[in-house]
């Protein structure tokens, strides 16, 4: 359905964490890392894009005030557990959740992680290279619109990830019940799973990062290195406005099955155009972090030869 986006139906398991895992505590106790009495609840995803700041779904702001896990398959254990310092939204997003344009969202950390930041996308993705999104969450969607679902507890602990492509920004048209368009391309760009079968994010996967991994000439040496590449943050699943359709009936599968059967689409904030905001916002809290942002985004001269249609030497 048309709403923030938080697990991966159809995923398998992930062997390299990209993602950050951003969390919220059940208490106020002192503390807020490993070791603290609060307990942790994962609420969205991010991923790490400097030392000490996260990059999210701005939609995700408003829960993400306790920990950032790091560098971990597992969102309640492993890696690094960091305190949140304070969080920003893109203040072109719509705070009532209405719509979806500009859904960025920065989390920033009390402490710089050790983990490695991924650099962002200085272009927008093409649709000729399959992508990889990563979440963590619900991995079955059954009948999500009674809450009684058991698909409501398959919430993994695990990192899951599945292989999405772009595709028409028109195929992720869709309505809100008052005849707003919810797809703003913009802003957001449409993604479907690149097999076929009941595959896509669902409610967890919001904020987590969607990459490419390309050949990159590395900026010191100029040597062909693999990079993973941030192109997209997971905003909202764009199968239904509502659980139920026009005859109240509720609509099964509503993360993994697009209307009337088709494939599932899902709409990603697109990371290039919330560059100027993103950089902007980390300047004024931390130059040295936005000068190192900068320095790490990809542009098409940076591609190696061959490698999304850069031209061969």
């Amino acid at each position: 359905m048309a709403t923030p986006a938080s697990a991966i139906v159809g995923g398998v398991p992930a062997t390299t964490p990209y993602a950050t895992s951003l969390q919220s505590f059940s208490s106020t106790t002192s503390g807020g890392a490993d070791g603290a009495e609060a307990t942790a609840n994962f609420e969205c995803g991010g991923v790490l894009i400097a030392p000490t700041w996260v990059l999210t779904a701005g939609h995700c702001i408003p829960y993400t005030t306790g920990q950032a896990r790091l560098n971990s398959l597992s969102w309640k254990e492993g890696g690094e557990a960091i305190p949140i310092k304070a969080v920003f939204r893109d203040p072109a997003s719509d705070p009532t959740g209405a719509r979806f344009n500009n859904d960025g969202g920065l989390v920033q950390l009390a402490e710089p992680a050790h983990s490695q930041p991924l650099p962002l996308a200085a272009f927008e993705q093409p649709k000729t290279t399959p992508g990889t999104l990563q979440g963590w969450g619900l991995t079955c969607d059954d009948l999500l619109g009674d809450s009684t679902d058991p698909c409501w507890k398959s919430k993994p602990e695990h990192l899951q990830e599945l292989s999405m492509k772009r595709v028409d920004d028109h195929v992720c048209d869709l309505l809100s019940p008052s005849g707003t368009q919810l797809m703003e391309p913009a802003t957001m760009m449409c993604l479907v799973p690149s097999k076929d079968g009941k595959s896509g994010a669902c409610f967890g996967d919001s904020g987590s990062p969607e990459f490419l991994t390309l050949q990159v000439l590395d900026k010191v040496t100029k040597r062909r290195r693999s990079q993973p590449v941030v192109f997209g943050i997971q905003n909202a699943i764009m199968n239904a406005s509502s659980f139920k359709d026009g005859s109240g009936n509720l609509i099964p599968n509503v993360c993994s099955v697009g209307p009337n059967g088709a494939i599932n689409r899902d709409a990603l904030t697109k990371v290039s155009p919330e560059l100027p905001w993103i950089i902007n916002t980390i300047a004024a809290h931390d130059r040295s972090a936005s000068a190192s942002v900068q320095r790490n985004l990809i542009t098409p001269g940076d591609l190696a030869p061959d490698t999304l249609g850069a031209p061969g030497k």
